[in-house]
């Protein structure tokens, strides 16, 4: 039998920040998705990618490897696999799907030049910011947003 797990308290009566989700992902994306690792690794850039300001949105895929509270996420004791290789593998499964869209992009200069892998989501504004990455317009696309 499986140990309880910490009941949720419930959701604060305070004003709660919205999270916006398509509503093809209900009809669309949902129904296909069949990993819950790309399932919650899905819903999680829903939230990380909604909390942004800025007009060009995308996560660093250091920074979802470090994020603590997507890795416990992703620590199930029914996956055999650790939490980095479940988010790796989310990721893998997400960009073969096109809900997210990969990109390696190089930042720095000189010496200090480092290429990281970028998510955007599949959206037009996702779409055009890889166009332009892969036109060697980075610098371009960061000015005009």
């Amino acid at each position: 039998m499986p140990k309880p797990l910490p009941g949720f308290i419930g959701f604060p009566d305070k004003k709660m920040k919205p999270v916006i989700v398509p509503d093809l992902f209900f009809t669309d994306l949902l129904p296909q998705i069949d990993d819950l690792a790309e399932l919650k690794l899905t819903v999680y850039a829903f939230w990380l990618l909604n909390e942004q300001t800025s007009d060009l949105r995308y996560l660093r895929g250091d920074d979802l490897r470090a994020d603590e509270t997507l890795l416990r996420s992703l620590n199930l004791e029914s996956d055999l696999r650790s939490p980095l290789a479940a988010l790796e593998d989310a990721l893998d499964r997400a960009t073969a799907r096109q809900t997210l869209l990969r990109m390696e992009v190089e930042t720095g200069a000189g010496e200090s030049l480092v290429s990281e892998d970028w998510y955007f989501l599949n959206t037009a504004k996702g779409r055009q910011a890889v166009a332009m990455i892969r036109q060697g317009r980075l610098a371009e696309l960061q000015k005009i947003l």
